[in-house]
Order: structure tokens, then C-alpha cells, then sequence
């Protein structure tokens, strides 16, 4: 059994959390509530170019601070919604949003300081200067458009460049926030946790009372008091009888400066204000506690896993939305490492070259890092060599690997074995990514820190990988480079400045021989998993390929393991597996070396903008109820999502798991099942001429079920059809523009495919038919494939449905105009079908309706 928690951090936009086969939605928003009064410090009379409507002029009356409250306490407010009015005197919501350089701006700037070097002499010019260096970072404003006060343009251009400079790695401080203690995976042991109060710099609040509830289960406290190091006393949660449970903890203390505030009647058309200086007022923190007694964790290898392309997925949503920001530390450690990553990271690399720090986005939030450093070592503008370093909690090891991520992204690993560092046996990889013409040597190796000095483990496959009982941290290190000597280099430095801090050591077992490993592997979307091998043993062996895999996203796992004969050197391999989600593959030599790879379909994700919340992210299974055409490119499974719609929100599907973009070249048209109100907007994700592009077709629902088919090239660009060869995502959206009477939403999509623009079906179109006419299959009976003749009197949309008896449909295997002509043929394989009596019916837009019967006998 397992259990996954989720730390519902309050960012205000809408943040998708999809973890082990399940999305939630953050549903703990802010609570405090806000309202402005009037007019403070501030300029009037200017103009500057519309980002809205460029190159018009807007003219802004004024700009600058207002005088408000938050709960009934005095504060001040700037705007950060240039379009629109404010409303004075009117209740603003808590939207728990705060953006990370506007954050800093207002931590450092007027009126939260008011002397420091560089301001203007009057409070009315600085806090002009300071909106305006907000409404750039939150309206995307071009300053230097500014007239008729050329002191603010220049130091609001100040202020902006500060915030470039030292705000885009800065982190808001959550004042209140939940930290757990100790999450076991065991429902019917109770956790620990603890809440940790502080102001907005981060240090800690003492005599903060703190209230606690919980939607299933009990709590040894409710009501406890922050410390003088801002921690409340340990909280026991014991389970309910449900498997999922929402810790909610409240506080009245102090809010941070750039939290946004949202109009509550008006949210679209008044003005937005951030939080000026800080107030104390009443804040909310959440805990999702989600366990399951059915199923098991720790499959595949170091980490192979079915939530690497969900975390994929959730990075690119956030990237793609502007949601990301540059996280080093989340905090959320058991035990305090004792040292930081930047101490053990060296700044100088191989050949001479300098580390410039390169942290990933957002990595604590698709990962299960405490903490993460990355830099790349840089000689004269080039790269040569690169560190990734995280943090985890004792007994996991980082979840993301480079040897399964770069091989989930189509790199192949060319060799493995075993080299030495400072004496010590190693495991490096090449791996070479063909598409991208990169190249990369790696070592990947994790250190256990223990009240007895620090360990280091360098295995392969998470099975190897045995942390000790007394292991309070794990230090995890990627290195990369352009050649061998420069990974050792690094790893060797790493090792060095341990050994100077602590007392270090090596686990005593030698490595395994990497005899046989998967070069490259591929889901082919036609339900066949393509692998090809590295025997390095000199002769032909049977090998098993044990595959842990998910038909649909949201499925029971599955296994399936197949004995493969593999000759000596490299030989290519296909595994029949039908259609799938994702799977985690192990591949065993008899040597007893592991290797471990992740393949997948494409994910379901989902987004909401920062004025919709999404409710219900439901999973609709279509296995083995529905029959996708021969050649399709199938998406598994469905979506119902509900929620209320503010201003967007969108079910994402990726076309495949590693997020490379797919040809889509040889497919015609879109084809899928919508249930709902309002207008869909179906929008595709694709690359043309170096540039993302998102065109899209708009599409009306209805409340029950419907077929809907979009061609391909009515996605277009300026009034031309894109280039189908770099599609990488489809989104089926709900827009505000266009449903501007809808407020609550609940839609669903399924069964969705890309028609091959061949699929299966033959015939001239040319020859003059009298009649519509649809043959009896051939062979009848069949096991598992027969042939479907037809003919086509005159041009109709023609659909050629498969039904069981008892009228559900199972197979759509033609829904597209056709042109007059004889003996068309489509190919109909009944193998994901049980045996028994089939109908099948030919209808066309003329109102023709045929029907046979077919008999399918396994």
C-alpha cells in the first residue's frame, strides 16, 4: 500500500497537482478580504502606449498607492490590472496569488521602506515609479512609452531592472504553512505534522495561535500556539475511514506584500490590487492526505515511474501559462541537512570553467526534492559540464533520473560500465539524443547522511539502492558532461569537498557488470512497445522484460512479462502489448544487472486561469467499450471536468509522454466524443517555423454525447493550414469570451483519435453507383479481423458504425465525407472484442440507414 500527500502551497493561480494517476485541484484559497477607500501617494496625468491596444496611448489619471484595509486593518494597495476601474469602497477577495518580482518590488520599495539609496525625493514620484514597475511585470507595460513625467520613467525603469536582476530567483514567503512531520504509508497509522508561522522575510512569529480542522478523521490538537522558532507543537492526524482527507489550518498574522486581491461581484471588469506593505489579517494553509490500501509504489527503476510524464505535463502546463517561478528550496525537510547544496557543489569545473547557477523551474513541484542546485560549468560561452543536485527526505532517492528521462525523450544510451573516481567504482553513461545531435556522459550517484558522518551509493536500478535506518538525508547528484574526464573531474570535486566536511565512506558492494541494457525504447501508439538492446555478453540469452504497465491513465497496473532472445551485440525488438497509457519496463540479465525504462502515450492535464476553479477532474475509461479505427492515432480514456469558469479553463492532452512533437502529416482529420453546454474551443499545441502557434476551431456542445470531427486543416494560422509535422499537444477549452453565460461548467470529452488519412479504406470514387449499397462482411465468422464492402451513390457524409447486441456502440470505423464510387473496403479487428454477435450500420447524411450482422468467434 502507499500513500501520496500534497502540499496545497496558496499561490492563487490555480495550481493542477497530478500525482500518481490522480489531479487535484487546489480548493484552499484566501480568506482575508480586502477594500480601498482612496487615493494616497501618488502622480496624475500621464499617458503611455496601451499594452492592450497598441501603439494608442492610454491616459492614466493617476498612479501610485491607495489607502484600504484587509479584515479592518489599515494597509495600502497598488493596481495591477491597468485596463480597468477600481472600485472604492468595495469588498476585494484573497486570491492567495502573489508573483514573485512584483512580491519583491514590494518588500523593498516605497511604501513598505521608505529610505533607501536611489528613490525619488517625493513620496508621490516613488510610489508612482514603483506602479509602474508593477504594472510592467503584471500588464507586460512598456515604461519607456511613458510621457509627461520623465523622472517616474526613468525610475520605475530602475526598479524594474532590480527586480530583473535579483527578483526572478526570489521565492515569496508563505507565512503560514503546514509541514509535515512524519507521512507513513500505512492508513491505519496516524501522521504527524506541524504548522511553522512567520513574517513576510521569513522569520519566525511566536504566540500565533493556530486552528486546525480536518474534513475525515481526528486531530490531537485544534487549537495550538507557534513557538519561539514560529513551529506549533506536533499535531497527530489519525485517518477516517475514507482514503482521502483535507488538513485546513487558519491563523490571523501577517499577509506578505503582492498578494493579489480580486473584486468579488465584479471580477472581470474592475480593477485587481496587490497588497502594499504587510498586515496581519486571516490566512489558510491546506494538507491533502490521499492514501490507497489497493495498489503498490516502488515499481520500475531509479525513478521509472507513471508520474514522470504527469509531472511533464504539469511543468509544461505551468511553463506554457506563465506559472513558474525559480524555486531552490521548499523547506520541507524532515531533518535539516547538514549542509546546503551550493557548499558542496564546486564552482569551479573542468578546463577551467566557471558554474553559473541554472536551477530548473519549478523542480520542488513535479519532484520529491526538499531542495535542488543546478549549475553549468561554462568555457568561453561553451558548455562542459553540468551539475544537478537535490535534496529528498530519507528513504527516497531523487525521483527523476538522466539516464530514464533522457531515454523518455528519445536520447539512446549508447554505453554503459563501470569507470573510477578517487579510487571508487562509478557507473557512467553515454547517452546521445539523435534529434537534438547532443551528447552527454553522465554519473548519477546519491550520498546518505547519517549522525555518523555521510555515505556514498552509486547503483543503477531503485531495487539496489538500500538507505540505512539511521539515514536522515539524502544528497542526490546528477552529473553530465561533454566527455568522461570532465564528469569525473566534477563528481571527483563533489566527493572532495564532502570528505573536508565530514567524515565520508563508500557502501561496500561492488558493482554489478552493466552487460545488458535498453539502448532506446519507444511507445508506438499502435500498441506495440519498441526497444532496442545492448547484449554485451558475447552470446544469445533469454532475458525477462517485466512490464508494469496502465492501459488508461487513471487504470489498475497490469503486468505482462515476456522472455526475449537477445543475439549478441545490438538487436532491435517489438513487444505487443495493445493500447496504453504508460508502462515502467524492467529488463533483468542473468548477471543480475537491472535496467530500467519509462514509455507512454500522451497525459491528460488540466489548467484553470486565476478567475475559475475546477472541481472535478474525472477519468472516463473507454476500454474494451470502444474500437478505434485501424492506423488512429488513439488517445486512451476520457475527461469529465466541472468546476466554475471565471476565464478559462482547459483538459490538456499531450501526444506523447516524453512532450517531443509528433508529424501528424499522414492523419486527416480529429475525431471525438463531447458531452456539455456553451462553446469548445479545440485548440492544437504546434510548432511553425521555429515559433509555437495555437490554432483553433470552435465547436458548440450539447448534454449528451456527440460525435464531433474537426479536419486538420481547418487549424489554421493567418488563413493558412500549419504545418502538421510539429504537433505536440490538443486542448479542449472553455473560454469566458465565448460563454459569457456560463458560470458553473461540467464537460466531458472521450474516445478521441487522429484518423489516418488511409485508414483501411479502399475504393476509386469514381465509378456511378445507382444505389447505396453495404456488403456482408468476409470472413463471417472471423477471429479477429474481416473485411466491410460498401458502395457510395452520391457524395455524403458517411458513417460506418460497430455495435453489440445490446446496442452499444464498440467501433467507429468510418466518419468522414465520401465521394460516389464501388467497392469501398475498411477493415474491421474485433481482438479487443468478446466473442458473439455484431451489428453493423452504414448511415449517410441523405437519411440512408443499412444494416448486417457479423459473428466473431475466438
Amino acid at each position: 500500500m502507499f500513500k501520496i500527500y500534497k502540499l496545497i502551497t496558496i499561490t492563487g493561480l490555480l495550481l493542477i497537482f497530478i500525482v500518481a494517476g490522480k489531479a487535484e485541484a487546489n480548493s484552499c484559497e484566501g480568506i482575508s478580504v480586502g477594500k480601498v477607500f482612496g487615493l494616497k501617494d501618488g502622480s496624475r496625468n500621464m499617458k503611455v502606449v496601451d499594452p492592450y491596444n497598441p501603439p494608442n496611448l492610454l491616459y492614466v489619471p493617476y498612479a501610485g498607492t491607495f489607502d484600504g484595509k484587509v479584515d479592518g486593518n489599515y494597509s495600502a494597495f497598488y493596481c495591477v490590472d491597468i485596463r480597468n476601474a477600481l472600485g472604492f469602497n468595495e469588498d476585494y477577495s484573497d486570491s492567495a496569488y502573489v508573483k514573485p518580482k512584483i512580491n519583491y518590488i514590494l518588500l523593498n520599495y516605497f511604501p513598505n521602506k521608505t529610505s533607501y539609496t536611489g528613490r525619488l525625493p517625493l513620496d508621490s514620484n516613488e510610489a508612482a515609479a514603483v506602479q509602474f514597475a508593477i504594472w510592467h511585470f503584471s500588464d507586460n507595460l512598456d515604461v519607456t512609452s511613458l510621457q509627461n513625467n520623465n523622472p517616474v520613467r526613468d525610475r520605475a525603469l530602475e526598479i524594474i531592472s532590480d527586480a530583473n536582476l535579483n527578483g526572478g530567483t526570489f521565492v515569496p514567503v508563505h507565512t503560514l504553512k503546514i509541514i509535515p512531520v512524519s507521512i507513513l504509508s500505512d492508513p491505519a497509522i496516524a501522521d504527524t505534522i506541524k504548522v511553522k508561522v512567520s513574517d513576510e522575510l521569513g522569520n519566525p512569529l511566536s504566540g500565533v495561535q493556530v486552528n486546525l480542522s480536518i474534513s475525515d478523521g481526528t486531530l490531537s490538537s485544534s487549537v495550538l500556539t507557534s513557538d519561539v522558532n514560529g513551529f506549533t507543537p506536533n499535531i497527530v492526524v489519525t485517518k477516517g475511514t475514507g482514503l482521502t482527507t483535507m488538513l485546513s489550518v487558519t491563523a490571523y498574522t501577517i499577509i506578505s506584500p503582492g498578494r493579489h486581491y480580486i473584486h468579488i461581484s465584479s471580477p472581470l471588469t474592475k480593477q485587481k490590487i496587490a497588497l502594499a506593505k504587510p498586515v496581519n489579517g486571516n490566512l489558510i494553509d491546506c494538507l491533502e492526505l490521499t492514501w490507497d490500501s489497493t495498489s503498490s509504489g516502488g515499481n520500475g527503476g531509479i525513478e521509472s515511474t507513471y508520474d514522470m510524464a504527469e509531472a511533464m505535463m504539469l511543468r509544461h502546463l505551468k511553463i506554457s501559462n506563465g506559472e513558474t517561478s525559480k524555486l531552490v528550496a521548499n523547506q520541507d525537510f524532515l531533518f535539516a541537512p547538514m549542509f546546503e547544496l551550493q557548499s558542496v557543489v564546486p564552482n569551479e569545473g573542468p578546463y577551467n570553467s566557471v558554474a553559473t547557477e541554472t536551477t530548473p523551474f519549478d523542480i520542488l513541484g513535479i519532484s520529491n526534492a526538499t531542495s535542488a542546485y543546478a549549475v553549468d560549468y561554462l568555457k568561453n560561452g561553451n558548455r562542459v559540464g553540468v551539475v544537478f543536485s537535490t535534496t529528498t527526505n530519507a528513504p527516497e532517492i531523487y525521483s527523476h533520473s538522466k539516464s530514464v528521462c533522457d531515454r523518455f525523450g528519445l536520447s539512446e544510451l549508447d554505453e554503459l560500465k563501470i569507470t573510477y573516481v578517487n579510487n571508487r567504482e562509478f557507473y557512467i553513461a553515454h547517452l546521445n539524443n539523435p534529434v537534438n545531435n547532443e551528447t552527454d556522459y553522465a554519473i548519477s550517484f546519491s550520498i546518505y547522511e547519517t549522525p555518523n558522518g555521510h555515505i556514498v551509493d552509486n547503483k543503477w536500478a531503485i531495487e539496489d539502492y538500500h538507505p540505512g535506518q539511521n539515514v536522515t538525508n539524502i544528497y542526490n547528484f546528477q552529473v553530465w558532461g561533454l566527455t568522461e574526464f570532465a564528469v569525473q573531474k566534477i563528481v571527483g570535486s563533489i566527493l572532495d569537498k564532502f570528505d573536508a566536511l565530514s567524515s565520508l565512506s563508500y557502501q561496500s558492494e561492488d558493482l554489478i557488470n552493466p552487460d545488458i541494457w535498453v539502448i532506446s525504447s519507444r511507445y508506438l501508439n499502435s500498441g506495440k512497445i519498441k526497444m532496442v538492446f545492448s547484449n554485451n555478453t558475447n552470446q544469445t540469452v533469454s532475458v525477462p522484460v517485466n512490464i508494469k504497465f496502465k492501459r488508461e491513465q487513471n487504470s489498475q497496473q497490469e503486468t505482462q512479462i515476456t522472455n526475449l532472445t537477445l543475439p549478441p551485440d545490438v538487436s532491435e525488438a517489438e513487444i505487443s502489448i495493445g493500447l496504453l497509457s504508460s508502462a515502467n519496463i524492467s529488463v533483468a540479465s542473468p548477471s543480475g544487472f537491472l535496467d530500467a525504462i519509462f514509455v507512454g502515450s500522451g497525459m491528460f492535464g488540466n489548467y484553470s486561469g486565476p478567475l475559475s476553479t475546477i472541481n472535478n477532474f474525472e477519468y472516463i475509461s473507454n476500454y474494451g467499450t470502444f474500437h478505434y479505427p485501424a492506423g488512429a492515432y488513439a488517445f486512451t480514456g476520457g475527461i469529465n471536468m466541472s468546476g466554475n469558469l471565471g476565464d478559462v479553463v482547459y483538459i490538456a492532452r499531450s501526444l506523447n509522454a516524453a512532450f517531443v512533437n509528433e508529424d501528424l502529416s499522414q492523419y486527416s482529420n480529429l475525431q471525438f466524443k463531447t458531452k456539455g453546454t456553451g462553446v469548445m474551443t479545440v485548440q492544437l499545441e504546434a510548432i511553425q517555423n521555429g515559433v509555437y502557434v495555437y490554432p483553433f476551431v470552435n465547436i458548440n456542445l450539447d448534454n449528451s454525447w456527440s460525435q464531433q470531427q474537426i479536419q486538420l486543416s481547418d487549424f489554421r494560422v493567418n488563413g493558412q493550414a500549419i504545418d502538421r509535422s510539429n504537433v505536440k499537444m490538443v486542448l479542449f477549452k472553455l473560454e469566458k469570451n465565448y460563454n459569457q453565460n456560463i458560470s458553473g461548467f461540467n464537460y466531458a470529452v472521450k474516445d478521441i483519435f487522429f484518423e489516418h488519412s488511409t485508414t483501411n479504406i479502399t475504393g476509386n470514387g469514381t465509378e456511378t453507383i445507382e444505389n447505396f449499397k453495404l456488403n456482408q462482411n468476409f470472413p463471417n465468422p472471423f477471429n479477429p479481423q474481416t473485411t466491410i464492402t460498401f458502395d457510395i451513390a452520391t457524395e455524403s457524409h458517411v458513417s460506418l458504425t460497430v455495435y453489440d447486441m445490446t446496442g452499444r456502440e464498440v467501433a467507429l470505423l468510418i466518419n468522414k465525407t465520401m465521394k460516389p464510387g464501388a467497392n469501398y473496403s475498411v477493415t474491421f479487428n474485433g481482438s479487443g472484442l468478446a466473442s458473439g454477435l455484431y451489428i453493423y450500420r452504414l448511415a449517410t447524411s441523405e437519411g440512408i440507414n443499412l444494416t448486417k450482422k457479423m459473428l466473431l468467434i475466438k
